[in-house]
């Protein structure tokens, strides 16, 4: 008799470790989902700002301890304001999902691309100096200018502008967006549709340029 209930028990506790352990897997899975669902955004399920952030941190860390020097783009769609008045809101937000997935097409597996608020998007690239960035992010410029998004009644082309910088030990995440800011409002500035970094900073737009984008700006937005 005494067998049998030992035998009963174990049976017994076996089927408890079991629902227990099924148990803490869904919950492992549910908060996975939610840490998912926290950092990304829904329209484009690129991540969001929170986890651009919390990445820019990361490569900082690994940049200062370990020599891994990597680079940021801060994207821009030219004229976005254009295509929503023009063709309203729901076709922007197709604009917005097609970057991203055409992005996300181009770019590198290793690279993170995050939209981080309207149509504005930071790229990061892992143990990327600037040189090798550079041609990773005009490759996916001259993408997006030669695949426009093709709707059942109409194209709609569109471009982006970029401020690229190589990060630099001594930054912190606030001083790496604004020198990225500083380029892509240079960017902006000289044309859109480009890719600004340091070295293209240095060269100040001429007074031609100047004036063929103000006239350009007046047009479109």
């Amino acid at each position: 008799m005494g067998g049998l209930l030992s035998f009963l028990t174990l049976r017994r506790n076996r089927r408890q470790q079991r629902a227990m352990h099924s148990t803490h897997q869904e919950l492992l899975r549910l908060n996975s989902q939610l840490s998912h669902l926290a950092d990304t955004d829904t329209l484009t399920q690129c991540p969001n700002r929170r986890a651009a952030y919390s990445r820019l941190g990361q490569e900082l860390l690994q940049l200062r301890s370990y020599d891994q020097y990597f680079c940021v783009v801060l994207l821009d769609l030219d004229f976005f304001k254009a295509v929503n008045d023009r063709h309203g809101h729901d076709v922007g937000d197709q604009v917005l999902a097609y970057f991203s997935h055409t992005a996300r097409n181009t770019l590198r597996a290793s690279d993170f691309l995050a939209r981080i608020g309207g149509e504005e998007f930071l790229l990061i690239l892992p143990e990327t100096r600037r040189a090798q960035a550079l041609p990773l992010a005009q490759r996916l410029l001259d993408t997006i200018i030669a695949n426009p998004l093709y709707l059942s009644d109409k194209t709609i082309p569109f471009t982006f502008s970029g401020g690229l910088i190589e990060a630099h030990k001594e930054d912190d995440i606030q001083h790496l967006l604004q020198r990225a800011d500083r380029y892509l409002y240079a960017a902006k500035l000289r044309g859109r549709s480009q890719i600004i970094d340091d070295k293209a900073y240095d060269k100040p737009p001429s007074a031609e340029l100047k004036e063929k984008q103000a006239r350009k700006t007046n047009n479109n937005e």
